[in-house]
């Protein structure tokens, strides 16, 4: 789901934002998770891409959106 693979990403990041101890093993396996979700996303539909974004958000944040988001949003 990738709603709450977002969800927990962003929870994890939260917490290491905040001093908590986060193990760097499961965070990074929750930010590539993440990021193999977005990769392998389909064309939302014309209603959709609530999750997508969410999850795009989660990666921009821990500096791991990919390329073409950031070449995208440099053209805006």
């Amino acid at each position: 789901d990738a709603w709450l693979d977002a969800y927990v990403t962003d929870f994890l990041t939260r917490a290491r934002e905040k001093g908590f101890a986060v193990p760097d093993v499961a965070f990074r396996q929750a930010v590539d998770r993440l990021r193999n979700t977005v990769a392998n996303a389909e064309e939302p539909e014309k209603d959709g891409g609530r999750d997508l974004a969410y999850a795009l958000y989660v990666l921009a944040r821990n500096g791991a959106a990919p390329v073409q988001i950031h070449a995208a949003m440099e053209s805006v």
